[in-house]
């Protein structure tokens, strides 16, 4: 039941956008009375909650499939791999994206991508300490904070926008430029040089 509701949820969401998403819409379109909603969810936020939250441990769970065994791969083969597997499952379900970024207020109380943000840190903070001999002399937590929130600025309105970019250099592109930004500039371009080579 309680995925039944996230469904009809998302597909309201979609539809309606936050504002029209009333828990009396969502219960018609999972075929059930408000009363039996209530019973799983205590209000359209909840709801809301729940879609984003679903959506989030997807995009998580591709990502995390992409990365295993890479953890002792080169910088640019490890940023390229996240980065194309991010874009790839943006781009399964933009509806969903563009309903949870462009409708869902802040004051709803749904953090739509902290915990993948910090998910996504974490994994990026792990690796570069196991290649600090690769890094630019900067401060890590800066470093993490500001390439986390570029590639997922950039990935999302990539999607949302669909600019004439081919996928494959735009993933190529913001590589470059997190590489770029967080190794050692002489080793960024040997990076670079042996991936385009190889």
């Amino acid at each position: 039941m309680v995925a039944r509701i996230v469904d009809a949820g998302t597909r309201v969401l979609v539809a309606n956008g936050y504002d029209g998403a009333s828990t009396n819409r969502i219960a018609a379109e999972a075929g059930i009375s408000p009363g039996s909603l209530y019973q799983y969810f205590p209000n359209k936020d909840a709801i809301v909650l729940a879609v984003v939250d679903r959506y989030r441990a997807r995009i998580e769970r591709d990502i995390t499939q992409q990365l295993a065994g890479m953890l002792e791969a080169q910088p640019v083969d490890l940023v390229t791999t996240i980065l194309a597997a991010l874009v790839e499952s943006l781009s399964r379900e933009p509806e969903i994206l563009r309903a949870i970024v462009e409708n869902v207020p802040r004051h709803a109380g749904v953090e739509t991508f902290a915990t993948f943000e910090q998910r996504v840190a974490d994994l990026l903070r792990g690796y570069l300490m196991m290649r600090r001999d690769l890094l630019r002399d900067a401060d890590l937590e800066t470093a993490i904070w500001m390439v986390v929130q570029v590639v997922e600025n950039l990935s999302v309105r990539y999607v949302l926008e669909a600019p004439p970019i081919p996928r494959e250099q735009f993933v190529d592109e913001l590589a470059t430029m997190a590489i770029s930004y967080l190794v050692a500039p002489r080793l960024a371009r040997a990076a670079h040089e042996q991936h385009r080579a190889g």
